[in-house]
Formats: C-alpha cells, sequence, structure tokens
C-alpha cells in the first residue's frame, strides 16, 4: 500500500477511508489494513532505502542535471 501511495500521489490517510477499507475486503475479507501514521512511517523507510541507490544513478550521469521542486504542501 505504501508503494501505491507513493506512487500515485496519494494521502496517507485514504487508508481510513471507509469506502477504501469497504473496497479492500470485498477483495480479501481478513485484510489488516495499516493506519495512515504507518503508511507514512513505510513510505518514509522506502525513501530511506533507496535514496542510495538513486544518488548512485544520478553521478553517474554524464553532463548535469536540473531538479525542480514544487513547493505545495499537503494536510497529511
Amino acid at each position: 500500500i505504501a508503494m501505491w501511495v507513493a506512487h500515485r500521489h496519494r494521502a496517507f490517510q485514504i487508508v481510513e477511508d471507509p469506502e477504501f477499507r469497504e473496497i479492500v475486503r470485498m477483495l480479501y475479507q481478513k485484510a489488516q489494513l495499516p493506519s495512515r501514521v504507518t503508511v507514512s512511517r513505510n513510505v518514509h523507510d522506502i525513501h530511506e532505502m533507496s535514496k542510495d541507490n538513486v544518488l548512485k544513478v544520478f553521478k553517474n550521469l554524464p553532463g548535469k542535471i536540473h531538479i525542480g521542486v514544487d513547493g505545495w504542501t499537503s494536510p497529511n
């Protein structure tokens, strides 16, 4: 779920949405869904585990790169 939330830019709190929980439970009735706090922590952990690999890729690129950052905020 953390990967989906991160890749699709979903709010962490989507896992606490009643309709989302209902959809998941229709697919697997015994599903144990994480809290938004757990999803947030998992996304952060995935970032920490993968950032060294991303840095290696950037360091091995020829030439220069430009990274732009969008500064909006979210109530997550």
